[in-house]
């Protein structure tokens, strides 16, 4: 059985990440940008 490797950065690595990810969706719902019906972005945050 082969073991798979994660890598959880630190919580400080990973905030700014999902900063950024926040303020553009701010954006694209603020100037109607969104081109699908429905767009599914994932991040793992497990703390």
């Amino acid at each position: 059985m082969t073991k798979i490797k994660t890598k959880t950065p630190n919580i400080k690595d990973r905030l700014p990440i999902l900063k950024d990810e926040i303020e553009k969706q701010i954006y694209r719902i603020e100037n109607n940008v969104n081109s699908k019906l429905l767009q599914i972005i994932y991040y793992i945050f497990i703390f």
